[in-house]
């Protein structure tokens, strides 16, 4: 992965194997994008990216395994990940989601959630981007000036359509699909929602 990373120009500031020593080098390094194994030899990844996030850090994270399971990508979203790799994914893949999340967007590897059974509509597709940047339901409705009931009543036609269970669910396959590409800083709508 380190000479991956210096044929794209990729700056690697510094590295452990350790998830003990991660939050601190993250402190102290302040880098654009973090790559997280899920296995680290002390501590579970999700653990510590937890940890990461629960201390105020919003760097965007990669987490990069062989475990690409529905459930670990559940989990790391729900964690605070950006992206979510198998180990095995191309190289090509792999530079492009380390570009992809260090500029603000999400990546999932392709094949590890559900597939859609329909299409979106645009009103559904501004909603689905609300939900992967991470807005409530009041907030969604107050950027869209539609009622919070709407915006209700869309998301459930999206988790039938995406075949997903929940609001997690929904952005990591989202994500997958690649339905949601523009950052949040870069949005029309979203952009400056807090």
């Amino acid at each position: 992965m380190k000479s991956i990373l210096a044929q794209n120009r990729v700056v690697l500031v510094a590295e452990t194997a350790l998830g003990s020593e991660m939050v601190g080098l993250v402190e102290s390094h302040q880098p654009d994008l973090v790559l997280l194994d899920l296995a680290l030899p002390d501590r579970d990844g999700v653990e510590v990216l937890r940890q990461l996030r629960l201390g105020g850090n919003s760097t965007p994270v990669l987490v990069i395994t062989g475990a690409g399971t529905a459930f670990r990508l559940k989990s790391a979203i729900e964690a605070g990940a950006n992206g979510f790799l198998t180990k095995c994914a191309p190289i090509d893949e792999f530079v492009k989601a380390v570009h992809t999340v260090a500029r603000g967007g999400f990546h999932v590897t392709p094949g590890i959630a559900g597939h859609s059974t329909g299409t979106i509509s645009p009103r559904q597709q501004q909603i689905l981007e609300g939900v992967v940047y991470g807005l409530t339901n009041d907030q969604i409705a107050a950027r869209l000036h539609v009622s919070r009931g709407t915006v209700k009543l869309e998301i459930n036609a999206l988790f039938h359509t995406l075949r997903c269970s929940d609001r997690t669910h929904l952005a990591c396959e989202a994500a997958l699909q690649g339905l949601v590409t523009t950052p949040r800083e870069k949005h029309p709508l979203f952009a400056d929602a807090v």
